[in-house]
């Protein structure tokens, strides 16, 4: 059995000095969260992971889970129908980190999506918006992100990833830092837009769980460090039983 025992003995350094195995997720639960939805007929809901405001037809919707977030905003018009006001969504975390060396560090967000304004009978008059924005700042008033938005029809997909790039000082070692990630989706009018036709017209900005933290690197750590997952020390102990089981036949 001490081969079996190595191997879990192994595992536990490695949380003890919080190394994480090949494999395993960096994503770790932020520290704090928040959604909101709400559409153009006044409806509305707030949450710390989850908000949805509206009907089938027109609503908003956020989440938020781990260093994931998640925004998009739907509304479909039929003959004669009209829009105005707006309908959005937004979703934001913060995790703080402390800054565990001096020199170059970085935070790598990536985040997919579409902006979408959909009219096969050319029904639709009226000005409109369909946008979205990802913006990531910090305590230190860096900031970096995305936007976009269209105001007729089209489809654009959208995805990239950027970063947050810090340079710290020996001075700062120790210090601890907040940065906040914040996603809004939405579609906006405000003279109004109407439809009429045949069918439908559709806008739709869909950022839905797509924005998030990929990457850590340099001096820094999150202060709520990443487990290592259960499917990992059921796999450990498999292996341990296992080796025990080989041993106790090879000595009979």
């Amino acid at each position: 059995m001490k081969r079996g025992c190595g191997i879990l003995c192994f595992l536990s350094l490695m949380v003890a000095v919080g190394v994480t195995p090949v494999g395993a997720a960096i994503i770790a639960p932020s520290y704090e969260s928040s959604c909101h939805a709400e559409n153009s007929l006044g409806l509305q809901d707030d949450g710390p992971y989850h908000a949805r405001a509206g009907s089938d037809n027109n609503y908003a919707e956020s989440m938020v889970q781990g260093w994931g977030l998640g925004s998009q905003a739907h509304l479909v018009m039929g003959n004669d129908e009209t829009f105005s006001g707006s309908t959005f969504s937004f979703s934001q975390f913060s995790q703080p980190f402390s800054i565990t060396d001096s020199g170059k560090a970085w935070i790598e967000f990536s985040y997919e999506g579409s902006l979408l304004v959909s009219d096969p009978n050319s029904g639709l008059s009226g000005e409109y918006t369909a946008y979205f924005y990802i913006i990531a700042d910090d305590t230190f008033e860096h900031s970096n992100g995305v936007t976009g938005m269209i105001q007729k029809v089209t489809s654009i997909p959208y995805g990239d990833i950027f970063y947050l790039n810090y340079d710290f000082s020996d001075e700062q070692v120790g210090e601890i830092f907040t940065v906040t990630l914040t996603l809004e989706t939405g579609i906006s009018s405000e003279k109004g837009v109407s439809y009429s036709g045949q069918g439908h017209a559709e806008l739709v900005a869909d950022f839905y769980n797509t924005g998030q933290i990929i990457g850590l690197g340099g001096g820094i750590q999150p202060l709520n460090p990443v487990p290592i997952p259960a499917s990992v020390w059921l796999l450990a102990t498999g292996l341990a039983g296992l080796m025990g089981i080989g041993i106790r036949r090879r000595s009979l």
